[in-house]
């Protein structure tokens, strides 16, 4: 009992909001904990080890994971083509400088204090993981392009239920389905450790009591979307972010035949 979908990433690009709505589907299995790291960091436990997390999904259409950290990691893409081959892989990318920024709000106060301008340097995972086309590049090369499915956090936020349904229909399960998450937003930069708790224990409701009150409003104003305003983040560091990705972006365009010149700004 293997996968029949994996989703490989992208890291802070909405890929717990996409986990929700897809263990929310009736015809869709998903394993108990998102994130396993099974094909690096947890691939000495053997296959049978990862065979027992989809324990119970016998009568799913789909069954799957999500560990966005597989994009990255060319080590677990060739562990994915030679013991799930058929495997569906699909990726969420976001506005690489937003994706950084998120990251770094993140981890600031948790990892690292240092200004944002110092830590988001060019040899750094805080632009290599908004390099998509260079990481894509290594997925086409071990996987064919329809068993590869690209979207956009940009349709995530502007039309969600075309976003899930496109993504139902991918995974091979019925694509009117309307998931109870459909209008929410986990992985917010709100107490992160909380939030990953409450999910697990299945009370991620409680997270959306929070944002409503005027706790959650302070928390809010600390997320990665106000960093920019906050001055945490300047425009000098934007622009140079902007010139550290440009080439890619231009590439990834190309290739979804997206303009995603905004992403730039």
């Amino acid at each position: 009992m293997l996968p029949t979908f994996i989703g490989i990433g992208a890291q802070r690009a909405g890929t717990t909001w996409a986990y929700n709505c897809l263990a929310e589907h009736p015809e869709v299995f998903m394993t108990q904990k998102k994130e396993l790291h099974f094909f690096y960091v947890n691939y000495g436990r053997g296959l049978d080890w990862y065979e027992q997390q989809f324990a119970g999904a016998e009568g799913c259409r789909a069954r799957g994971e999500i560990t966005p950290d597989y994009l990255y990691h060319e080590e677990a893409l060739r562990n994915i083509a030679k013991d799930v081959p058929g495997v569906k892989l699909f990726a969420v990318l976001r506005s690489p400088i937003d994706r950084a920024i998120s990251q770094y709000a993140l981890h600031k106060d948790k990892v690292d204090r240092r200004p944002f301008s110092e830590v988001a340097t060019p040899d750094s995972e805080f632009v290599d993981r908004g390099l998509y086309f260079k990481h894509l590049q290594k997925v086409h090369s071990l996987f064919p392009a329809d068993r590869v499915k690209v979207l956009l956090y940009d349709d995530l936020e502007r039309t969600p239920a075309r976003f899930v349904a496109e993504l139902y229909r991918y995974v091979g399960v019925d694509d009117t389905f309307r998931p109870p998450s459909l209008e929410t937003r986990y992985n917010r930069v709100v107490y992160p450790d909380l939030q990953k708790l409450l999910m697990r224990l299945r009370l991620g409701w409680m997270i959306e009591a929070v944002k409503r009150t005027s706790v959650g409003e302070r928390i809010r104003r600390g997320n990665s979307g106000s960093r920019r305003e906050e001055g945490a983040v300047t425009d000098a560091d934007v622009r140079r972010l902007a010139a550290f990705f440009r080439d890619d972006v231009r590439q990834l365009g190309q290739m979804l035949g997206r303009d995603l010149s905004h992403w730039l700004n």
